[in-house]
């Protein structure tokens, strides 16, 4: 809903533009300075973009940026060189990364800055995207920040991932069933990194927990508290952080600590599990979140308590 019940105005010819009406202006006028551009522009049903684009037009500044002002641009020249981005930004309030944009801006250099070489930039350009900037930085001893500032210098933007073609996916619905070739291997094959097969395989609701039989999964619930899971493993033929990521995520812990849960907890989880957060229950009972959301799990899965 616009706050002003605000009219839409398009442009004759091309209903795609919408016109700013004097009753919109009104509006970005009054209301930019104090609630900033999202505001405004989910009253106006508008673009952040085109809020800020309009704003910028009639010199409207919005009170909740803060911008750089003279001062901080003299005390930025005067220190930044010497002592560098991090004390700047304690000093003035700021993140490094606003002081270290305002840098480049800027063209501010530090006093023991180490020019680029050319070789340098060939392989800043090769390789970023597909490597992190902190294992680029160590090839070419220098800080994960000096990489970022400066593929932001060369406007460097890492590549977005392919889009999976149907052969690609027919080889991912094969292959990941089978508990025997490893994610790992997965990727390889298939030369994408680890984790967007994961990703994939997710949105194509694959899950290698359904490959558990009720049988192992049973065999766990049985001995995950008088078996170490490398020994569970080696019963039910997986690996021992198989079992482990498995037993996290079905809420079997073994905290040799570990609190029994009496009758009148449960009966007070019961009937508070839909009013209450699990938070609140904690509180509530003085358990830890992770004890209330782990419970809650091995409820929903009929487990008996322990």
């Amino acid at each position: 809903m616009l706050e002003n019940e605000v009219k839409i105005k398009r442009r004759p010819g091309n209903p795609n533009i919408r016109i700013w009406t004097e009753e919109e202006l009104n509006l970005l006028r009054e209301k930019l300075p104090l609630f900033g551009a999202r505001y405004v522009a989910g009253e106006l049903g508008r673009s952040i973009p085109a809020v800020r684009m309009k704003a910028a037009d009639l010199n409207i500044r919005s009170k909740t940026i803060r911008y750089w002002t003279e001062e901080d641009d003299i005390f930025l020249k005067k220190y930044y060189p010497k002592k560098g981005g991090m004390f700047v930004a304690e000093k003035l309030g700021r993140s490094h990364k606003s002081v270290i944009g305002r840098t480049i801006r800027l063209g501010i250099r530090r006093l023991n800055f180490k020019p680029w070489q050319e070789w340098e930039i060939r392989y800043l350009k090769r390789h970023y995207g597909s490597k992190t900037a902190r294992s680029i930085g160590r090839s070419l001893s220098r800080s994960a920040n000096a990489i970022l500032t400066k593929a932001k210098i060369l406007k460097l933007n890492k590549p977005h991932a392919s889009s999976w073609s149907e052969d690609e996916i027919k080889i991912l619905l094969e292959l990941y069933p089978k508990k025997e070739i490893s994610i790992t291997e997965i990727a390889e094959q298939l030369g994408r990194p680890m984790k967007g097969v994961i990703k994939k395989a997710r949105k194509l609701h694959l899950n290698r927990d359904f490959f558990w039989t009720k049988e192992e999964h049973q065999f766990l619930v049985k001995n995950y508290k008088r078996m170490t899971f490398k020994k569970i493993g080696s019963h039910i033929g997986k690996t021992e952080r198989s079992v482990s990521h498995y037993a996290s995520r079905h809420g079997f812990h073994r905290s040799p600590g570990q609190r029994k849960w009496a009758e009148e907890e449960l009966k007070y989880l019961q009937e508070n599990i839909d009013k209450l957060s699990p938070t609140q229950i904690a509180a509530a009972l003085n358990r830890t979140n992770h004890s209330v959301y782990s419970r809650i799990r091995l409820m929903k899965r009929n487990i008996p308590p322990t």
